[in-house]
């Protein structure tokens, strides 16, 4: 919770800031009779850019006190562990009946459809890229390397989910 809401103050500033910028950049060129044109729509999307990067991480636990993402009444464990070893914990609250659909609603994956189902690309943010850097997201259940996808994977109660990131 207190890195949602350090997350929320940062934005905000960074906003404040930006309108501050633009308002600055707006006066001087008033002052030195200068045409900026389209300055406020460069800013905006600057803004916007970089709101939506920081927005893209869903706010995540620890594993004592993981943070509850979702909406259901079928809850399950998400442990995500990043290149560096730490790891984000979640309460996943869903409805849906593949780990798929449960991830993808609660805004916690992106990836591609393939033939083998979802390819998950990113995990909170956090992009693995096999073609670049020979990176992936490990898939586990209950700690054991799963022997199907998340698209083929029922939801169930109580159950831990793992997404590792593997090099």
């Amino acid at each position: 919770m207190r890195k949602n809401n350090l997350k929320k103050l940062s934005i905000s500033v960074l906003m404040m800031a930006l309108v501050a910028a633009m308002a600055v950049i707006g006066t001087a060129c008033a002052k030195k009779g200068a045409v900026v044109e389209n300055a406020s729509e460069v800013v905006a999307e600057v803004v916007s850019e970089t709101v939506s990067e920081v927005a893209s991480e869903v706010a995540a636990g620890t594993e004592d006190a993981p943070a509850v993402i979702g909406e259901g009444d079928v809850d399950f464990t998400l442990e995500v562990v990043y290149a560096d070893g730490k790891a984000d914990y979640f309460t996943v609250k869903t409805d849906d009946e593949t780990l798929d659909k449960a991830l993808l609603d609660a805004g916690v994956v992106e990836g591609e459809d393939s033939d083998y189902g979802l390819y998950i690309k990113t995990v909170n943010g956090v992009t693995a890229d096999y073609d670049a850097d020979q990176s992936w997201w490990g898939f586990y259940i209950n700690d054991e390397m799963a022997s199907v996808g998340v698209s083929d994977t029922t939801v169930e109660e109580g159950a831990k989910y793992s997404l590792k990131y593997e090099k």
